[in-house]
């Protein structure tokens, strides 16, 4: 059995990835302070299902990589983007240097309700383009980005086949 520890952020962190053979089944215990959600790939906590801390999700039948995000705060002001991006880009461009102060490896949501997502930034600032993690989702123009918080937790896989 193979037990891996893996800290939650609010962008999609892989928690699991099944075996090729056998039959996979996966243990999933929040050991942080916050809730987590568990989902696939570009999951949120809109759309993933939520672990309280000291939870723990049993999944006897596990065919599917499974990725956790903890929930967000909002840490400043948002502005629109000035394009449309489709799911996959890297590349988010505004009308202003809002975001000439982006550090790299902090992390902005992108978009609002559902298709809300958060991505981590990889370069930043002084041309109004921001580059960052591959968006899962796509935008519309005027998709509102401001930079977040995340609550920060932690889980604890136990998988075998």
């Amino acid at each position: 059995m193979a037990t891996i520890h893996t800290p939650v952020t609010g962008a999609p962190a892989l928690i699991y990835s099944p075996s090729a053979s056998g039959t996979p089944h996966v243990t999933v215990i929040n050991e942080g302070p916050s809730a987590v959600y568990i989902g696939r790939a570009g999951v949120t906590s809109s759309s993933g299902m939520p672990l309280q801390p000291q939870q723990e999700l049993s999944l006897p039948f596990a065919p599917a990589a499974l990725y956790a995000v903890a929930s967000v705060a909002s840490a400043g002001t948002t502005i629109n983007t000035n394009l449309a991006f489709n799911s996959g880009g890297t590349q988010l461009t505004f009308g202003s240097n809002f975001y000439s102060a982006a550090v790299n490896n902090t992390q902005a949501q992108i978009g609002s309700g559902s298709s809300a997502e958060v991505v981590t930034i990889t370069a930043g600032g002084g041309t109004g383009t921001l580059t960052v993690s591959a968006l899962a989702y796509d935008h519309r123009t005027a998709s509102p980005v401001g930079p977040v918080t995340p609550a920060g937790s932690a889980v604890h896989t136990e998988a075998a086949c």
